[in-house]
């Protein structure tokens, strides 16, 4: 609950007292405070949990990661510290080779700073471009082709039939 409100004084008081900071709560989607604290945004909490020894890169069972929900939330500084703790921005959902990853979220999103942070320093982000130029040419975002263009996307690339079916119809259902 502390993470859902974040309240970071509560949150230190219980991990003081021993409290597993990565247990999923009952819902279905079985997350853990580090997921629902990036859900609401909450950089300071985040910042408590991965200090606690959160782990940055554990799934929902839908497969998501807390990255993957800064990303679809636009959520940057909660990205910033969820990437100083550690945590892989590669990581997809389900079938890897979809490329369904925090970078594609902040793509689907429409998450013009998030995905600026994410492809900092990495041009592996680079590796579904044509799928992110789709993506984002479909939907008319001028500011994130500008951006992927910049990180030397080649807009000259094909997206395949089976990446955009993947990437497009792909498992993107959040908590």
């Amino acid at each position: 609950m502390a993470a859902e409100t974040g309240q970071v004084e509560t949150a230190d008081v219980l991990i003081k007292y021993k409290a597993d900071v990565n247990r999923e709560n009952n819902l279905e989607c079985r997350a853990a405070p580090l997921h629902i604290a990036t859900f609401m945004g909450s950089d300071c909490m985040v910042r408590t949990l991965a200090a606690a020894r959160a782990q940055v890169d554990k799934t929902t069972t839908r497969g998501h990661t807390a990255l993957h929900y800064a990303a679809w939330g636009g959520h940057v500084d909660v990205a910033r510290a969820l990437l100083e703790a550690g945590a892989d921005k590669h990581l997809s959902v389900g079938n890897p080779r979809r490329g369904i990853n925090a970078i594609f979220m902040a793509v689907i999103q429409d998450q013009e700073d998030v995905l600026q942070l994410l492809f900092q320093g990495d041009q592996r982000g680079a590796n579904f471009c044509n799928l992110l130029l789709h993506v984002a040419a479909r939907n008319g975002q001028v500011q994130t082709i500008k951006t992927l263009c910049e990180s030397r996307c080649d807009v000259n690339m094909t997206a395949t039939t089976e990446d955009i079916a993947g990437g497009l119809n792909g498992q993107l259902g959040m908590l």
